[in-house]
């Protein structure tokens, strides 16, 4: 599709000539903030400026969130692979990813809460270098969002209007113009919250495209779109719960929504995964050493406990050089006494066990105690061909039992996810520590010294590419 007449001159006026732009889809989102509006209730994920342009003041250098530009090409893939290319005004297009539960239908893989509103999406409009001296115009151009899937509705944010097909004066996006400086070149934009509502109302088995064209008189052009991804197959993450403590104290977990509300409608669901808590149990050392008096349990509760420093409730602080024994120690005795079948960290398993504990775990750095606060398993396990994998257990200890990131940041880990910021051939990118919104980032940054991250406490989104890595976890449950 292209345009009958360019304009003689960028920017300027002409009856059947359209002006130079492209529109790109967006959740909530607030640079470096916490954004209230959105809290991980649909899966989205985008290409952000920060991620390959230097915005970032790290070690009084401006930087990516990308530790370098050899990850910006691998990166850019993630986003357009699967997706249909397309080049308006022979610039390159990176689509944005929507993942979204189908609604209104009768199947095991639709939900009758999760995204039952869809998703309400901002739209920016983007000026394309060369016409943007002079600002869009309500010129009669129209804005016409259009999908390929009859499942997929497309409305305002009142939701009233469900059509596969959608049209919108351009006056409607152009009430807010900014310019954003990129390094070596500015781009002036605009922006219009809460503009778009995608629902689904159907499975759509090879996902869908919301495609973006701009019209005016005969003239019409694809000046943007959006994947969807599909969501005919939802697989089940079956999870345990386990309270592990060596005395009478509480075991803590997170409080506010509460765990289980958060897997199901604000982490797992971005994938399109939904957990099921098959077990919630307590595993008391003490109370299982009473009762069977043997030479293993006796031997946990001695080191562990007994031949520990207490904290001020009473609780045992093991060393963080501990972590790796304690968690191998504490699996075994679970599968032995706990009638668990089979290993819990092995391809016979499709469980996965979540041990919250009182037990504190510490470490010394630079004459600082700090507190290790959750721990994953990735060692060579069984069924793993002498390969280090994501196990299916983690240990959550007394400083991150309370911390809903924490608790679901170690979750995933046991899904197949390592961090953000860790070098992996596997993995197309690579960030600075501390500066993204994901779930498997950290609170404090790499910088010397270390800061806390500005998205601390607002680390709640996953990659598209974490999607994937995650529905292709050896104990997700396609068919129940």
């Amino acid at each position: 599709m292209g345009v009958g007449g360019a304009s003689p001159t960028a920017g300027a006026s002409c009856a059947t000539c359209l002006r130079k732009f492209t529109v790109h889809f967006r959740r909530p989102y607030n640079f470096q903030k916490r954004t209230k509006e959105y809290k991980g209730e649909f899966g989205f994920d985008w290409l952000r400026d920060e991620y390959i342009f230097p915005v970032f003041e790290i070690n009084r250098k401006m930087q990516p969130a990308l530790i370098n530009k050899n990850y910006i090409s691998g990166l850019k893939k993630v986003y357009i692979d699967g997706t249909r290319k397309i080049t308006p005004w022979g610039i390159e297009y990176i689509p944005s990813h929507l993942a979204i539960f189908a609604t209104k239908v009768k199947d095991k893989n639709a939900s009758s809460k999760i995204n039952v509103d869809g998703a309400l999406l901002s739209i920016e409009l983007h000026q394309v270098v060369g016409d943007d001296e002079v600002p869009l115009q309500d010129d009669g151009t129209k804005i016409i969002f259009e999908t390929n899937e009859k499942c997929i509705k497309i409305s305002t944010s009142t939701g009233n209007e469900k059509s596969n097909r959608l049209e919108l004066p351009i006056s409607f996006f152009i009430k807010n113009r900014k310019k954003t400086d990129l390094v070596d070149q500015s781009r002036w934009s605009y922006s219009t919250k809460n503009a778009i509502r995608i629902s689904c109302e159907g499975a759509t088995t090879k996902g869908a495209l919301i495609s973006v064209k701009a019209i005016k008189g005969n003239n019409i052009f694809e000046v943007g779109q959006m994947s969807v991804f599909a969501n005919d197959k939802v697989p089940i993450a079956k999870i345990c719960f386990v309270d592990v403590s060596f005395n009478q104290n509480k075991v803590q977990r997170p409080t506010g929504t509460g765990l289980e509300y958060s897997l199901k409608y604000e982490s797992f669901n971005q994938a399109l995964i939904r957990p099921k808590i098959v077990r919630d149990t307590i595993f008391n050392i003490k109370d299982m050493l009473d009762k069977n008096k043997t030479w293993d349990l006796e031997g946990f509760y001695n080191k562990y406990y007994v031949n520990q420093t207490k904290n001020s409730l009473g609780n045992s602080i093991i060393s963080n050089t501990l972590d790796d024994e304690f968690k191998h120690d504490l699996i075994f005795l679970f599968q032995k006494y706990a009638k668990v079948n089979g290993l819990i960290n092995s391809d016979s398993n499709d469980v996965t066990y979540v041990f919250f504990t009182n037990t504190q775990c510490s470490y010394t750095k630079n004459g600082q105690i700090f507190n290790r606060k959750g721990s994953a398993i990735f060692a060579p396990e069984a069924g793993s061909n002498r390969k280090k994998v994501w196990g299916n257990s983690v240990v959550i200890y007394h400083h991150g039992a309370t911390e809903l990131e924490t608790v679901v940041h170690e979750i995933v880990h046991s899904f197949g996810l390592s961090h953000v910021f860790q070098n992996e051939k596997d993995i197309p990118y690579c960030f600075h520590k501390g500066f993204t919104d994901n779930f498997m980032d950290y609170e404090d940054t790499d910088e010397d010294p270390p800061k806390k991250s500005l998205y601390k406490g607002n680390q709640i989104a996953l990659f598209r590419h974490q999607w994937l890595l995650m529905r292709n976890d050896r104990s997700l449950d396609y068919n129940g």
